[in-house]
Parts: C-alpha cells; structure tokens; sequence
C-alpha cells in the first residue's frame, strides 16, 4: 500500500438548531477518527435559524490512509458494493470521491453511507486523478468490493 494513495480526508457536517451539537460532534470525532482539527463556522439557514457547520481536515504522513482504512473496516460488504458501482457518480474528475454517511448512526459508533439529507459528508482527494487509477486504490485499502 503506497503511503501516498491519498492525501487528505474532509469532513463536514451540519448543526441545526433543534440537534444537540454534542452528539453531532461526537459523529463527527468518531467517522474522523479524532484526527484533525475541527473547524466551527456558523451560518444563517434559509428562515433565518442558526446552523453550526463542523470541519474536519485529516492529511499527511499516511493519517488519511488510516482514517480511510478504519473506515473501510467499520464498513458493510452491502455499502462497499453499492459504493463501488456508484464510484463514477461520486468521483469529480479531479481526483476526488464523495461519501456522506448516516449522522445518527455515526453517533451510534455505526458506519453506513447515506443518500438522504442527514448526513456527515466526507471528500476523499487522492493523489491520482483518473477513475480506473482511483477505484483500484478503493480496492487496496478495502473501501469498495466487487
């Protein structure tokens, strides 16, 4: 497993004002791995409540491949192949992939992705560029299956 597959792991998740900023916390430490330094912005929402929006960057000296690799082990067999086939949809172009993962679950200490609204969202940037040199990298450390 080259050390330099990825370079930094980003996620991001929203505080609304009727959850408990801890317990979303808590989501976000636990799918982070309590890496990185959180970043707290807060913003204004469409009606005018206040959300809290929570940043974490993990990066450098094989930290992203490790918060990856944790992941991929939390994972089910049924996500890692729904991942794979959607690979090309969650890929940028840019040498980036999308994940958003069940924010109550996480907060349960469970990994599941997610399509719904409710989600802790992770950016994967790798340190390759096209598709085909993406998903075998996904494959080596375990994040999709065939």
């Amino acid at each position: 497993m080259d050390s330099k597959d990825l370079s930094s792991v980003e996620f991001e998740v929203f505080v609304h004002s009727t959850e408990d900023s801890e317990k979303v916390l808590k989501a976000l430490l636990f799918l982070s791995n309590n890496r990185g330094e959180i970043k707290e912005e807060k913003i204004r929402g469409h009606y005018g409540n206040e959300v809290v929006i929570y940043r974490v960057k993990v990066s450098g000296r094989g930290e992203a491949e490790e918060v990856i690799d944790r992941l991929a082990s939390l994972m089910n067999e049924e996500d890692k192949k729904r991942l794979e086939k959607q690979l090309a949809l969650r890929h940028n172009g840019h040498g980036n992939i999308y994940l958003r993962f069940d924010k109550q679950k996480a907060y349960l200490g469970e990994v599941y992705l997610s399509d719904y609204e409710d989600v802790v969202k992770v950016k994967v940037k790798f340190s390759r560029r096209e598709l085909e040199e993406i998903r075998e990298i996904c494959r080596r450390h375990n994040l999709i299956v065939d």
